[in-house]
């Protein structure tokens, strides 16, 4: 297992540094210019001039890349080039909110997923079914933006049990975790029923019914567990989607997180935000994948890693 850690960490640092030449370029290709923001539309040519000199920004790009690599490598990610703020800070306060967001927002969706997914597979064919998938379709096919101001209407103006705005108790988790998951709880509820209804057909869940094993023990202990590998798969990719797509809600909840912060920087074009953000979307991304792959062994002992 410690080798296999190791390779693994290791073949992430190709792809780690693949990642920083498409952030950098992309960065660097989004138009406007800092300089010209930062010193004010009334600024001279010779104002707009000495910020860009002072932030570094006349180098030639392959020095600013190598700076870049150099500062995201050491942790030293720089300040905002709009408020003068160290990055790492930055991120470091703002970051605590979105995983605790995706956290609760996949809680209940994979709970939820996991519970529709299995009695619609029990009960294919069927009304249960047949309700369990449209409300999975409902879910997918219902924008984020559109739910988050519906329930924001319902809950909080109509009804006032939750806050409509910001993060001040625990309270106002309920509703952008309900916004954040309710894709994720049908796309999990999707993938459970047809993992289920394929392993349900396996010839050790019909031993295990000749054995007279309770349904309710088979589908749960024997059926779930071995469809479970696929399905945690998804749930990890889902994970780094509720990351990575929790801009949208925390602009309609004005949630202090991670998203927030990226939209402000691209609308000012802050280069050190922007980039050391989008970093720590892509290593996360790798991180939960080695994650899924550790966790397959604890879910079937049979997988073994060399």
């Amino acid at each position: 297992m410690h080798l296999y850690l190791i390779r693994r960490l290791l073949a992430m640092l190709p792809v780690l540094w693949m990642i920083s030449i498409f952030v950098f370029l992309f960065v660097h290709a989004i138009p406007g210019d800092p300089a010209r923001m930062i010193a004010g539309e009334q600024a001279t040519m010779a104002d707009v001039e000495a910020v860009r000199r002072a932030l570094k920004l006349d180098e030639p790009l392959l020095i600013q890349y190598f700076t870049f690599v150099k500062n995201t490598v050491t942790l030293d990610l720089g300040n905002s080039l709009r408020t003068g703020e160290s990055v790492y800070d930055m991120l470091a306060r703002a970051a605590g909110p979105t995983f605790l967001l995706a956290i609760c927002a996949l809680g209940w969706s994979v709970i939820f997923g996991l519970f529709v997914g299995v009695i619609s597979a029990v009960h294919s064919g069927k009304a249960a079914d047949h309700i369990g998938m449209i409300a999975a379709v409902s879910g997918i096919s219902m924008p984020n933006f559109w739910l988050g101001l519906l329930l924001m209407q319902f809950f909080s103006l109509k009804l006032g049990w939750a806050g409509t705005s910001g993060f001040n108790s625990a309270s106002d988790l309920i509703l952008p975790s309900l916004t954040l998951g309710s894709g994720v709880a049908a796309v999990m509820a999707r993938f459970t029923r047809s993992a289920v209804i394929e392993v349900v057909r396996e010839d050790y869940i019909r031993t295990a019914r000749a054995k007279g094993l309770v349904e309710r023990i088979v589908i749960w202990k024997h059926a779930l567990r071995n469809a479970l590998i696929p399905v945690v798969t998804m749930i990890g990719l889902q994970f780094g989607f509720l990351i990575g797509g929790s801009i949208v809600v925390e602009r309609v909840f004005r949630w202090p997180g991670l998203g927030s912060v990226l939209v402000e920087a691209i609308q000012f074009r802050d280069f050190a935000v922007i980039q050391a953000e989008l970093m720590l979307f892509s290593l996360q991304f790798l991180l939960i994948n080695l994650l899924v792959d550790i966790l397959y062994g604890f879910i079937n002992p049979a997988i073994r890693y060399k």
